[in-house]
């Protein structure tokens, strides 16, 4: 949008941009993190990830971020026209819905290989072996999966355990995904 050019701040450092960032973690998957390769290929590190918008990440976001060797502190919130001695812009490795190339695999890949480095193991998952991810608390999905209880009640019958994957962290569920013999969800 419009606003009123005043100054702009100068940050005398490099810094890689990673786009427009808000907190909604279906978005943040399939739409945001496309640049985010050049830190699983090790690429940016030690460099400060620059982002626009409103909102700062928080809980999974963060954990996600850190796996990928981004800190918390490596995080630059861009709030105001700002200066950078250089400003990397990596290409794109998806386009939501379309294509995604091996990049994007890679930084999913870094992660696990990254939380299977720290021997991982939380041990309420340990003995998990067939997995159902319910969407019974997730919002607005509560009043818009009709009959997903007798789902789950089904599959708890036929050894299934009911996770609701958005009350876990980053690193339990890609325990569970790279641990679990068979796992179901709805689509």
């Amino acid at each position: 949008g419009i606003y009123e050019w005043q100054d702009e701040d100068r940050i005398d450092e490099d810094v890689v941009y990673f786009g427009a960032y808000f907190n909604h973690w279906g978005h943040f998957l399939i739409d945001m993190i496309g640049r985010l390769w050049y830190y699983a290929q090790g690429i940016g590190k030690g460099l400060k990830l620059a982002y626009v918008g409103e909102e700062e990440p928080i809980g999974n976001f963060l954990e996600f971020f850190s796996l990928l060797g981004v800190e918390r502190k490596d995080l630059l919130h861009v709030t105001k026209p700002t200066r950078f001695r250089k400003v990397i812009v990596p290409e794109f490795c998806c386009k939501s819905c379309e294509w995604y190339s091996n990049e994007y695999r890679e930084i999913f890949n870094t992660m696990i290989r990254r939380v299977a480095e720290e021997h991982y193991e939380p041990e309420a998952f340990r003995d998990v072996r067939k997995v159902y991810f319910a969407r019974t608390s997730f919002g607005k999905a509560k009043a818009t999966e009709f009959g997903e209880e007798n789902i789950v009640t089904w599959l708890q019958a036929n050894g299934f355990t009911s996770i609701s994957p958005e009350k876990l962290s980053v690193r339990d569920q890609i325990y569970i995904w790279n641990h679990a013999k068979e796992i179901a969800c709805l689509d």
